[in-house]
């Protein structure tokens, strides 16, 4: 069940993951548009509806389904060790939890959203840990309690949230696979970041691991993983090596991505925040969310990504869920 402008990935009472649409905020002042004035109408309209509408029958169909149940005996995809090439490290879910995992909240145990009706639209919580750049798409995480919240944050801060993200970059991202270490900073009073010496006062450390899915004519689909959650840290980092994502012309992009736009501000980049891996505050059970690309990838044609190990699953890049 998706809400206005946005799709449902995972709902329970403690937190949300929904699939951001590239071109709108994730945060904004009062009277923008923004994802989070968006979804906190969609959880103040289901406040307003009777028990019966929020909670469908047991035998019925689920309103997402293939979306909000997670199987997580998979793990995240890892390249081989080509080279001593730093790769991107799965995230370790033991075999008894992630059998649990997936009982809890498996294809016969559907997450229905959980909202009291009764509930004074004025008390209602919406928490936001982390966020995505406006012109970029994919998973993103709210929390629905301030408990929650608070441990969700302290994730964050111990960086043990994985995330990976997919890119199309252009030119041919060279060697398959590797780590890149920059020193940013924000540059002051402009909406971009740029790479400065190490001994510089504003400097910020950002490391990221990335592995080539595909080469194709307009260049290479790359899939990362942060190490570190800098502003704009992916654009900035590949642009500077002369790979900037597709469509992002603050970053010196020359091809274009995506449908035309009124208002440029809301064009998007080739860039999606594809999975999230992260301890559910309550449960402490390790949840594994995979977000589905947006209409406007399907411009790019992707093919069938470069073969890794047998134990990696399946790239499919329309699927939504392991």
């Amino acid at each position: 069940m998706d809400g206005p402008g946005f799709e449902i990935l995972y709902q329970d009472e403690h937190c949300l993951v929904v699939n951001k649409p590239p071109g709108l905020l994730t945060q904004a002042p009062p009277g923008i548009d923004s994802l989070e004035v968006r979804v906190r109408a969609w959880l103040e309209q289901y406040q307003r509806k009777p028990a019966t509408a929020i909670f469908p029958p047991a035998s019925g169909t689920p309103p997402c389904p293939d979306r909000q149940q997670e199987k997580i005996a998979s793990t995240i995809s890892q390249p081989p060790d080509h080279n001593h090439q730093s790769k991107i490290p799965s995230p370790a879910i033991p075999a008894q939890e992630a059998e649990t995992e997936t009982q809890k909240v498996g294809p016969e145990t559907p997450t229905w959203p959980i909202v009291n009706p009764q509930t004074d639209t004025k008390k209602l919580y919406l928490g936001v840990p982390h966020r995505l750049d406006r012109p970029v798409s994919g998973a993103i995480l709210f929390a629905l309690s301030r408990r929650a919240a608070q441990r969700l944050s302290a994730q964050f801060e111990r960086r043990s949230i994985k995330k990976l993200y997919w890119a199309c970059l252009e030119g041919r991202v060279e060697p398959a696979q590797g780590t890149w270490k920059d020193f940013l900073r924000k540059v002051p009073d402009q909406p971009r970041a740029e790479i400065v010496p190490m001994e510089h006062p504003e400097a910020l450390y950002a490391v990221l691991h990335y592995r080539v899915l595909a080469y194709v004519e307009w260049g290479s689909w790359v899939e990362i993983q942060l190490d570190t959650g800098r502003y704009h840290q992916i654009r900035i980092q590949a642009a500077s090596r002369g790979h900037p994502v597709l469509g992002d012309v603050q970053y010196g992009a020359r091809q274009t991505f995506g449908p035309p736009v009124q208002d440029l501000r809301e064009q998007p980049i080739a860039l999606h925040a594809r999975t999230l891996v992260f301890r559910h505050p309550k449960t402490k059970q390790t949840l594994i969310i995979r977000a589905p690309l947006p209409d406007c990838w399907k411009q790019l044609h992707l093919p069938d990504p470069i073969p890794y190990p047998a134990t990696d699953p399946p790239c499919n890049p329309w699927e939504g869920v392991f």
